[in-house]
This record gives C-alpha cells, structure tokens and sequence, in this order.
C-alpha cells in the first residue's frame, strides 16, 4: 500500500472513532437530560403498556447500546477481533479471516438492529400522525399499507445491503479494526425510501392542517406549528441527508452518517414517546401540548 492511500486509510479511522464516540457521548447526555421524564412517562405512568415499553427500550436502549459497540469496534482496541491474530506471530491468511467473519458479524448485528429500531421509530410517529387525523379508518389503512411497503422494502434492501458489505468489509492487523471495501447501491436506495416516508407524513401532517375550518393563514400556521410539523421536517432533512451523503461519500463516511442520522432519530423519537405517554396523564388537565416544546 502507498503512503498516500495509508495516510487515507489512518483520518478515515480517526474519524470513525471521533465521530462514533461523539454520538456516543450525545446519546448518554440526552438520556440523562430526560431521564426524570422517562421515569415519569415511561416507567411510572400505570397507563403506557408493555409493548409501549418494550418499543421504548429497543428505540433508546438498544440503540445506545448498538452504538457502544460501534465506538468499540473502531476504537482500535477491539481484543476480540484481534484475539486471533495476536495468538500468532505470522498473522497468517487464515486467522486474519477468522477477524473479518467477526467484522461480517458486526455488520450483521447493526444492520439488524437498525432495521427494528428505524421500524420502531417509525411506528412512533405514524401513531402521531394517526392522532392527528381524529384517528380515521381510511387514515389507519392508508399509513398502515404505506408503513408495511416502506418497512418491507427497506428490509429486503437492508439484507442485501449485508450481504455486500460482508463481502468488503475486512479486519485490519495493524489498525486492529474493521475496514470498509465498496459502497453497496442498495444502501442509497434504502436510505431514499426512508426518506420518501418522512416526507409523506409530513405532508400528511399539512394536509390535515388544511383540512380544518380556519379564518386566517395565522390559524393554519400556528395549528401546523401545534402539530409538530417541525418536528416531521426535521426527520426528514436528517434521511435526506443520509442519502446524499450515501451517493456522493465513499462507504465510511456513510457508515457514520447512518450511525449520526439513527441516535439523533432515536434522541427525536424517544422525546417524542414520553410527550405522547405524558399526554395521558396531563389530558384532564385540559392543556394543550405543542410538539415543538420537546425539542
């Protein structure tokens, strides 16, 4: 290898190690931020269920500890993978593939899991937007046949999306870590569909805006405002972002794109499940809770 693609090859994993202990590092701050209304929402609240409870923890717990595996599979001092090739001074062929199966285990891992905890959040907002319409029957079968094809789509495209990167991402005797080969298309296709179902519940959020009786644009704006479309929008700029970058950035950067865009979904949504959980206790007071608040 030539110093130059060396020189390449060490910033690209300095990145990936500031950058993945840097989300790291977000993900437990916003926990302890909120964790006085998780506890209230979530663990004290007689009214959420388990299944809501369940979701909640895949969404923030699981994803927090996903991402501690990520800052540990780049953080170069990954004993694991490098098990077997310090048992052998040679570092033969052999044991430098027994550590790349364990890369393709990792990449299987997080692709599992990001499927389920993007599937979970989803589903958080979809309920919201289903509120929003006064929870109607062509409403309910609509986001459900719209949330089965994204779903469905972004699975299959995720399996495939493994499948390729196992096949280039290789374990690296000198850096002691995980190195990314080619960037699969699939990846950019997944990323684009997410963001297409961002994108329609947003709409679905104005058109229900507009769907109201109103006198004047102020109305329409502060009802909008009330129902949280910034906070759709946001979502959808972060995927949008994801698939950018996914087309124009080499395999790496889109590793860490994917892995910034899910813990700031997941910080977004988790906030978004306690408002929603803490709407039930807070409904007899009659008060009106604006979805900005949380941000």
């Amino acid at each position: 290898m030539d110093p130059a693609s060396v020189t390449e090859t060490l910033q690209i994993f300095q990145t990936l190690q500031y950058i993945t202990a840097a989300i790291f590092i977000l993900l437990v701050f916003d926990h302890c931020l909120t964790i006085g209304q998780e506890v209230k929402t979530i663990w004290g609240n007689s009214t959420v269920r388990l299944h809501s409870k369940a979701a909640f923890v895949i969404n923030r717990y699981l994803t927090e500890g996903v991402t501690a595996y990520v800052v540990y599979i780049f953080s170069g001092t990954s004993t694991t993978l490098d098990t077997p090739v310090s048992l052998h001074v040679n570092r033969s062929r052999c044991n430098v593939d027994l550590s790349s199966s364990r890369c393709e285990r990792f990449i299987w891992i997080y692709g599992v899991i990001c499927i389920i905890s993007g599937a979970i959040s989803h589903f958080v907002v979809l309920i919201r937007v289903y509120a929003l319409w006064d929870r109607r029957a062509n409403v309910a079968r609509l986001l459900v046949s719209v949330f089965g094809i994204c779903i469905s789509t972004t699975t299959i495209l995720g399996i495939f999306s493994a499948m390729s990167m196992q096949r280039q991402l290789t374990y690296s005797p000198s850096l002691h870590t995980c190195v990314f080969g080619t960037k699969p298309k699939t990846i950019i296709a997944m990323l684009a569909v997410l963001s297409v179902f961002d994108l329609f519940l947003a709409v679905l959020v104005v058109f229900n805006a507009m769907d109201r009786p109103r006198l004047t644009h102020v109305e329409l704006v502060s009802g909008l405002q009330t129902d949280g479309l910034g906070l759709f929008l946001i979502l959808w700029c972060l995927r949008l972002a994801d698939v950018i970058i996914s087309i124009f950035k080499p395999p790496a950067e889109v590793f860490v794109a994917i892995t910034a865009v899910w813990a700031v979904c997941s910080i977004v949504n988790a906030r978004l499940h306690m408002r929603l959980e803490g709407l039930a206790l807070s409904r007899a007071k009659g008060t009106v809770v604006m979805l900005e608040d949380m941000m």
